[in-house]
């Protein structure tokens, strides 16, 4: 889910929870598990809702909106941001919000297209596929985080 997915970023990468009222969301209430990572993600401009004040955490999230969050992350740790031209056949029906952030995912292989060169961006993310693009967000991180430890 939505508020799932924010909780699992924030957790991992060490968010202090106790540190974040509850967010400015209608429908993201602060007894929730997922409430202070919202509100976090909310303060930092990681999450923006889907209007009209709500962020419909208990909804599954798309494909697009994984991606865009996602971009958001990486660009709130100061990750490269660089995108790639989509040429999925669907590509049209990417919300503009979450254009670049498909990009982005696209080029550093987070996410695949679907059979037919389709991206499918509306579509809900299954726990898999949320899994599977969470795994290599993290060896991408990894990736940037090695250095050379040898003595000189």
């Amino acid at each position: 889910t939505r508020g799932m997915l924010v909780t699992i970023l924030g957790r991992h990468f060490g968010i202090d929870a106790s540190k974040f009222s509850a967010p400015r969301f209608s429908d993201v209430a602060a007894s929730q598990y997922y409430a202070p990572y919202v509100a976090g993600a909310s303060e930092k401009g990681i999450v923006n809702g889907i209007g009209g004040g709500r962020f419909d955490p208990d909804a599954t999230i798309t494909r697009q909106d994984a991606a865009a969050l996602l971009l958001r992350y990486a660009n709130f740790i100061g990750l490269d941001s660089a995108t790639t031209a989509i040429t999925f056949a669907d590509a049209s029906e990417i919300g503009g919000y979450a254009t670049d952030g498909v990009g982005w995912a696209v080029k550093l292989g987070l996410v695949n297209g679907k059979p037919g060169n389709i991206f499918d961006p509306r579509g809900d993310m299954s726990r898999g596929e949320t899994a599977a693009i969470l795994h290599r967000f993290l060896l991408v991180l990894d990736d940037l985080d090695t250095t050379d430890d040898t003595d000189e």
